[in-house]
């Protein structure tokens, strides 16, 4: 029996100290390689789950555009990526009117490297156009489908307040500060709260934010919006 005891002890002290090793590890490559790493293997789990609610859809909406109540199945939309460049994002058109879902595509933008489950949300190229030279270290990471805010965002959140959060994640993002970001999603999640962290945010772009406040003119404005269409 005492025997068993030590060669059972001796088992979960290796499955310990191998699981040490390994969030060790994971902690000090999380910058430049792990935090990628960990998006690949989520995101193709969940693509693999949800490729048959994918199929579905995807059916939908082709019968829908067969009958002339869709003039495209999916919908792209350009945003400013990692280190500046234009990323396509994509969506399913909206059925019935609806706002388009991007639904499995937000894993999909995942798994490509479009996008990273958590980081800043990614700018229009319109909006990215008014960033200053400091304000553009937010591109230093890709954007993320859960923004950093969700730790200390408020319904009075401005864009100000948003961009100045983006930096210092880019700065100082790590697998705690990530664990704790999404953990504290979740949590708001379960308890029903929405986006209400992401404060004035939510009411319109960046730049035409800018423009209500005189901060742009009018004419940079519409200058701007020809940059979405690249």
């Amino acid at each position: 029996m005492d025997v068993f005891l030590d060669e059972w002890y001796g088992v979960l002290a290796f499955v310990l100290f191998d699981c040490i090793a390994l969030v060790a590890v994971a902690a000090i490559t999380y910058r430049w390689l792990f935090k990628r790493v960990l998006d690949v293997l989520v995101s193709g789990v969940c693509l693999i789950l949800l490729s048959p609610v994918f199929l579905v859809q995807y059916l939908r909406r082709r019968s829908a555009k067969k009958r002339g109540e869709l003039e495209t199945i999916v919908i792209k939309r350009s945003v400013v990526g990692k280190k500046g460049k234009i990323v396509r994002l994509r969506a399913f058109a909206g059925l019935n009117g609806k706002a388009a879902k991007s639904g499995v595509f937000m894993f999909a933008d995942v798994f490509s490297g479009r996008l990273s489950f958590i980081g800043h949300q990614p700018f229009r190229p319109s909006d990215a156009e008014f960033l200053d030279e400091d304000e553009e270290e937010r591109h230093a990471i890709r954007g993320g489908l859960i923004n950093p805010l969700v730790l200390n965002g408020t319904e009075e959140t401005t864009y100000d307040d948003m961009i100045a959060s983006d930096r210092r994640y880019a700065r100082t993002f790590g697998l705690g500060k990530d664990v704790k970001i999404f953990f504290s999603w979740l949590l708001k999640r379960i308890r029903g709260e929405g986006k209400g962290y992401l404060g004035t945010t939510q009411a319109q772009s960046y730049a035409e934010t800018l423009l209500q406040e005189d901060r742009i003119t009018e004419e940079d404005y519409k200058a701007a919006l020809e940059k979405n269409a690249g």
